[in-house]
């Protein structure tokens, strides 16, 4: 929880509190954006996602035609609307060397 504190005008200041950085990829109907959100301390993306806020700040961003082979832009900083993301996906999530599963039909024919 952050303090409040008030000055001799009675203007309302709270103190700020640090962030933490998480690259992600979030993919839209027609966009993929590869760059960096911040989580409050304590707090998942999920929770981010979940707060009141219709948009969703994003740093450092890349936004990608939807198959993510054609750059469009780069921007310091830019807002998506939370209603518009399909998935958004951690990059340290992502798994190296995975072989892709099998579908059921495939594991029943080989």
């Amino acid at each position: 929880m952050s303090e409040m504190r008030i000055d001799h005008k009675g203007k309302t200041f709270s103190v700020r509190m640090g962030k933490d950085t998480l690259r992600v990829i979030i993919t839209t109907e027609r966009h993929t954006i590869l760059g960096s959100v911040f989580i409050s301390p304590g707090n998942r993306l999920k929770d981010e996602l979940n707060h009141e806020e219709q948009f969703l700040a994003v740093s450092d961003a890349q936004v990608f035609d939807i198959t993510g082979a054609t750059l469009l832009y780069r921007a310091h900083f830019m807002s998506v609307h939370k209603r518009h993301i399909l998935w958004i996906l951690p990059t340290d999530e992502l798994l190296e060397d995975q072989e892709p599963e099998h579908t059921h039909d495939q594991r029943l024919e080989g």
